[in-house]
């Protein structure tokens, strides 16, 4: 029966995950779906991840990589090598970390072939691991209550925070294959980078079901933003220069400049006042701060930021109604339009 369901190919990138990486390839080979292939790539780990790994070689559904020399590439460019050797319709994502329930691929498969304009689905989140540490996030990833299609790039959201958790997506291979989100990085957010361009190519489609685990650890990635905002800015920013060498919509382009520079005006302010709390907390159990309260403006002041931000993503979007198709198609068929009000409202 497996020959009449798309292949699927779980992409696995890994680096020092000694912890957990049995844990998320387990969670992938008891998978209800009967048509997979596991591709976990080694990104120059230096602890025992690659010893563990060797485990699993005489598996059929599991092909292991690494980079030439075993070195260390960083996670986009070693996601970006599992997806060239991918051999399936679909790809699914999950971070070394994760865990996938039972049912999580055939869920999204069965419910992905009746949205062929949908190129990425994800969805809702259990968290799992040191879940005190993110008391305020437990419902981050939560869209809505229901399934919910949209285009991505038309969100509010858009580009303030990116409320994907990267483990529970599943994306056309056709499509994933041609966005060039990889490249050498010295933050994160390269997920955040690769949703923004498959957004340009399709709609998403959000389940409400929570078919991924999501683990807090103080090792995460993001757990290292969180307690440091200041890496959290230089992220964004990061980000922010991958995006603008990517995109081509003029629009599109003049929003990233107007975060960027909401980014260089907060980044300043914390170099040329000097705040307390921008390094690495020595005690992970600590609550980290939302960035409000660590940066050196007060809440009018970051208001009136917001205001403006959202006054010149307001702009950007006039000004694409205003030259497009629709328009200027409403401005000639204007006296035509009065022709027909006084004809159908004449006394």
């Amino acid at each position: 029966m497996s020959d009449k369901k798309p292949l699927v190919s779980i992409i696995i990138p890994v680096l020092n995950g000694e912890k957990f990486i049995r844990e998320a390839i387990t969670s992938s080979l008891e998978q209800t779906y009967p048509n997979l292939e596991i591709i976990v790539i080694d990104d120059g780990s230096t602890d025992d991840t690659f010893l563990i790994l060797r485990d699993y070689e005489a598996d059929n559904k599991i092909k292991l990589l690494f980079h030439d020399g075993h070195r260390n590439l960083g996670v986009s460019r070693s996601r970006k090598l599992g997806i060239d050797k991918a051999e399936g319709k679909f790809i699914a994502l999950l971070d070394a970390d994760d865990v996938y329930v039972p049912t999580k691929i055939s869920t999204q498969v069965d419910i992905l072939s009746q949205y062929s304009s949908v190129v990425l689905c994800h969805t809702n989140v259990d968290f799992i691991g040191q879940t005190e540490d993110f008391p305020r996030d437990q419902d981050y990833f939560r869209l809505s209550d229901k399934t919910y299609e949209y285009s991505y790039p038309a969100q509010d959201f858009f580009l303030q925070r990116q409320p994907i958790c990267n483990s529970t997506t599943i994306v056309r291979t056709d499509v994933l294959r041609k966005l060039p989100f990889s490249s050498p990085q010295l933050f994160q957010y390269e997920d955040w980078l690769m949703c923004i361009l498959a957004g340009y190519k399709g709609r998403f489609l959000y389940l409400p079901d929570k078919l991924t685990k999501y683990r807090c650890h103080s090792d995460a990635s993001t757990f290292k933003v969180r307690l440091n905002p200041l890496r959290g800015l230089y992220s964004k920013i990061e980000l922010l220069f991958c995006l603008s060498s990517r995109i081509t919509d003029s629009d599109a382009k003049a929003l990233v400049e107007t975060e960027v520079k909401s980014c260089l005006e907060n980044l300043y302010n914390v170099y040329s006042d000097g705040i307390e709390g921008f390094k690495e907390s020595d005690d992970s159990r600590e609550e980290p701060n939302d960035l409000l309260d660590r940066l050196p403006v007060s809440r009018e002041e970051y208001e009136l930021l917001r205001s403006r931000k959202r006054c010149a993503q307001l702009e950007c979007r006039l000004k694409a109604i205003e030259t497009s198709k629709i328009w200027k198609l409403r401005k000639f068929s204007a006296p035509f339009r009065r022709f027909l009000d006084r004809m159908f409202h004449r006394n």
